[in-house]
């Protein structure tokens, strides 16, 4: 489990008249002069797609099934987006590997190919091959991740989905392990190892963070210990821990929590 990282940009028609490496508001902290009119038609081509190579995101295929935009959705995103620079666009924001594009055209006759994930990134590139990048922290689609402000006021406590509560049984799972190795793993360079009290005190100590939160707020590792467990109740689970303290736990009923716990004591744990 990693964080958001940088992305592979999917690839648009550029026409040949279009050169990057001139255009100045390329890789830079300016943004392109462009007065948007209002969109005169949407058409989507891909939704609810898929790429693990935009980003070292956590979300699996299965994540990305539950985002669909409608027409409605792109032209509210695109008019409460915020116009952002090309650096903030590949590198200043959290990037999802679930996205959607299509094409649009506007009022005044131009037309282009858009492009919005999950975490609210959107870009359109116009028929001169210029692009134009956007934030949509207020588009009101529930099927985007929260949006969290890191410089507002403190977000709400997530509501939990999972009620943590007293664990009868835990075991390790070393061999084919749910998660996968990381290739810190497999070269040997992880030297994290939990017993059954360090388990127990995680899950005391932890608490349930929202998604946006785990993978963008908190420090990750490559270095994770994994298994199951059995709650007093009957109800059974997987869990995965990594060494800079963030975990997941998904429970047999479909419920599944992301948790950092920073009070933890085993020494194992890098120190937060």
């Amino acid at each position: 489990m990693t964080c958001f990282a940088s992305a592979q940009s999917t690839t648009f028609s550029t026409p040949k008249s279009y050169t990057e490496s001139n255009d100045k508001y390329e890789g830079s902290h300016l943004i392109r002069p462009y007065r948007m009119t209002a969109i005169a038609t949407v058409v989507i081509k891909n939704n609810a797609a898929w790429e693990p190579a935009r980003s070292t995101s956590d979300e699996a295929a299965e994540a990305c099934t539950e985002f669909v935009l409608t027409e409605v959705a792109v032209k509210d995103f695109f008019h409460r987006a915020k116009r952002i620079d090309s650096i903030t666009y590949d590198g200043g924001l959290s990037i999802s590997r679930c996205y959607a594009t299509g094409d649009i055209s506007f009022a005044n006759g131009d037309h282009g190919e858009w492009e919005i994930d999950r975490m609210r990134r959107g870009r359109i590139v116009l028929q001169d091959g210029h692009r134009l990048y956007f934030h949509g922290e207020k588009a009101r689609a529930k099927i985007f991740y929260e949006y969290v402000n890191e410089h507002s006021n403190p977000p709400e406590k997530p509501k939990p989905k999972v009620k943590i509560g007293a664990i009868k049984s835990i075991t390790f799972r070393k061999d084919a392990p749910r998660w996968g190795l990381s290739e810190d793993q497999k070269a040997g360079l992880c030297h994290f190892e939990l017993n059954e009290g360090d388990v127990r005190d995680y899950f005391l100590r932890a608490k349930i963070v929202n998604l946006p939160t785990f993978v963008s707020k908190l420090p990750h590792s490559n270095c994770s210990v994994e298994g199951e467990l059995e709650f007093t109740d009957g109800l059974k689970g997987k869990w995965v821990i990594e060494s800079k303290r963030r975990g997941i736990l998904e429970l047999g009923n479909g419920s599944s929590a992301y948790l950092y716990s920073k009070g933890t004591q085993a020494k194992a744990f890098d120190t937060p």
